[in-house]
């Protein structure tokens, strides 16, 4: 009688952390030395960017029965590398300008943080494209603004992969240095707000 009182305890939990949409969870470490976050820069008026790199400190992806994603990733924005110039001709300048108070203040803020706090499928996605929407919420100088992404999460034999690409506008994370929007003087030096983000993540369970 026990055992069957125990059993339909179990059953009725089950039924109830379906109906509040729980469902099992597979989480996967993220692997810092396989992941990568690129960014680049964009002049306003003049011809050419910049592109580089941001190291991955650590995170995890998850995936629950039903293929909904979630999951963090955390930045070293001490990390912040230019990698269109040689280190010796402005690349190692670029890069520390980048890490100063003018921009990212790494010193003050030395992690940025990718939350997926949602996501949605992509009807009629076709193979190689992006097949998911994530919902996330961006951190940057500890300022947190929500961005959507269209990015492509495949499984693999040892967990899974999330790419995609997006660009985002600096100003709303307080970044503001030569914004033609805010400091009109600053005419044809202006840098544009928009920065682009492109992830690779690979998580593998241990």
């Amino acid at each position: 009688m026990i055992i069957r009182l125990l059993f339909s305890a179990v059953a009725v939990l089950s039924t109830l952390s379906y109906c509040n949409g729980q469902s099992p969870t597979t989480s996967y470490d993220v692997s810092p030395s396989q992941s990568r976050l690129q960014w680049t820069g964009y002049y306003l008026f003049n011809f050419g960017e910049h592109t580089g790199t941001v190291s991955i400190v650590d995170g995890r992806l998850a995936i629950d029965e039903h293929g909904r994603i979630s999951g963090v990733v955390t930045a070293d924005m001490k990390s912040i590398r230019d990698t269109d110039m040689a280190y010796e001709d402005g690349g190692k300048d670029l890069s520390e300008h980048l890490m100063s108070k003018d921009f990212f203040d790494a010193t003050q803020y030395p992690r940025a943080k990718i939350e997926i706090i949602k996501s949605e499928p992509i009807a009629d996605a076709k193979a190689g494209e992006p097949n998911i929407n994530l919902v996330m919420n961006l951190t940057i100088k500890e300022v947190t603004q929500p961005v959507t992404v269209p990015a492509m999460v495949s499984r693999t034999p040892k967990g899974l992969t999330a790419t995609g690409k997006f660009k985002f506008d600096r100003t709303r994370w307080g970044i503001e240095y030569n914004s033609g929007k805010i400091f009109f003087e600053v005419g044809d030096g202006a840098i544009s707000d928009a920065v682009a983000l492109e992830f690779n993540i690979i998580a593998e369970a241990k």
